[in-house]
């Protein structure tokens, strides 16, 4: 199964919270998420901070963040004409951020996003001077 990357929910949180209680409440909302709920995908063109690029993520008719960046290329051929898809809540981790499945993603797309992961991680590893090991990539 090919997981894609949900981030950017502790900004959904509301703008009149602090970034600490914005960063609780995004933690609170995301352990609250179940494995197996639906998402709703849409692509936002006027989007500001990431224009002709951005597929925000919706669930109860509320927008919750946003696919990662680095992943949207790979997702927007697996939206239908009106640039909406749906996807399938398969993972969260321990803190602000979830993971989905899409129908339609292949395996290739995610070796792709591994060695796309990896190689954000190791620019910024370069940056800061940290060592990172190789990503192992799992073929089931």
């Amino acid at each position: 199964m090919t997981e894609f990357t949900v981030t950017g929910i502790r900004y959904q949180m509301g703008e009149h919270l602090s970034y600490e209680q914005k960063d609780a409440a995004a933690q609170k909302f995301v352990a609250s998420l179940e494995i197996g709920q639906r998402v709703i995908l849409a692509f936002e063109p006027d989007n500001p901070g990431s224009p002709n690029k951005a597929i925000a993520v919706y669930y109860d008719y509320d927008r919750i963040g946003y696919i990662a960046d680095e992943q949207c290329e790979l997702v927007h051929p697996l939206l239908d004409e009106q640039h909406r898809g749906q996807g399938t809540i398969v993972r969260k981790d321990n803190h602000v951020t979830f993971f989905i499945s899409i129908p339609g993603a292949t395996e290739n797309q995610k070796v792709i996003i591994i060695v796309n992961e990896y190689c954000l991680r190791t620019q910024l590893a370069i940056v800061s001077g940290c060592h990172l090991q190789r990503p192992r990539i799992n073929y089931r």
